[in-house]
């Protein structure tokens, strides 16, 4: 069966700008469609129209537990992975993790959506089930992450960076684990927290969120 976020994404092929004064009132109808405010077609509209192709992700479940401490040692783990950014050092990358075969499959591109499109890629031919796993990404997290998560059925999104407020509001909305801003001190759990077992030992030190993350929704929504 097609999914719907396609037959809508190819419904849509062959919209463009329009040169000149007037613009494209489809790009702009997407963009606005999205909680942005754009009105014209000439501000970049690749991401909001992803968004609104997949902007119903399906609510993902999994009862997968995730150690604080295992988390973080794939993360930091994950560099070394990374062998065209070590020549490059101009590549996001992708990859997935889980608690019995560690970090199983990475994938790199210049454009951290076409990392995770191949990482999406290389799990399907290879039979893995992405609801047993994590989703880490070297980026920050956008809400196009989100809903391609979602897609696959990852039930958590860990990013080196900050999420944007929408991704926050969508993971919520999709039941997925969203953890931003890892260091080697700790991380920042922005949904979903009860798939993370926090006993990391009190010498180590973990960070919290900056406010609550109820109240970082109800600003976000704002």
């Amino acid at each position: 069966m097609t999914p719907k976020w396609y037959q809508l994404a190819t419904a849509e092929l062959g919209q463009q700008e329009i040169r000149g004064p007037r613009h494209n009132p489809r790009i702009v109808s997407c963009q606005q469609a999205t909680g942005l405010r754009a009105t014209d077609d000439e501000t970049a509209w690749c991401g909001s129209f992803v968004a609104w192709c997949l902007r119903e992700p399906p609510p993902v479940a999994s009862d997968i537990v995730v150690r604080a401490g295992a988390l973080l040692s794939a993360c930091a783990q994950l560099s070394s992975h990374q062998r065209l950014h070590q020549e490059t050092r101009a590549v996001h990358a992708a990859a997935f993790w889980t608690p019995c075969r560690g970090l199983d499959a990475v994938r790199e591109d210049v454009g951290r959506h076409n990392a995770l499109d191949k990482l999406t890629g290389a799990l399907s031919l290879a039979g893995r089930t992405p609801a047993r796993g994590v989703v880490i990404m070297t980026s920050r997290l956008s809400v196009e992450l989100v809903q391609k998560t979602a897609t696959m059925g990852a039930p958590v999104l860990v990013g080196m960076s900050a999420p944007t407020a929408l991704a926050v509001r969508v993971a919520d909305a999709a039941g997925i684990t969203l953890v931003g801003r890892v260091r080697d001190d700790g991380f920042e759990i922005f949904t979903h927290p009860g798939r993370l077992r926090l006993h990391t030992p009190a010498r180590s030190g973990q960070r919290h969120l900056p406010i609550a993350a109820q109240d970082y929704l109800a600003a976000a929504a704002r």
